[in-house]
């Protein structure tokens, strides 16, 4: 799972796990990046990809 911006740069990779067990799973994005600094408030790509399944949601980080 990862961020990315409006640009298709990477912002931050929230997990890059071994195969999970079924179910729900919760991962919580802070707003920072790898250096611990706040992302620019503005629109970004939660990218995730398990197996056959991807998906994209949008976030929006406000002040």
């Amino acid at each position: 799972m990862r961020v990315y911006d409006v640009g298709g740069r990477a912002v931050r990779v929230l997990a890059d796990l071994p195969a999970q067990e079924p179910g729900s799973h919760e991962i919580h994005w802070d707003g920072r990046d790898p250096d611990r600094d706040r992302a620019v408030p503005g629109m970004y790509f939660c990218f995730m990809e398990s197996g056959d399944f991807a998906s994209t949601q949008k976030m929006i980080v406000s002040k």
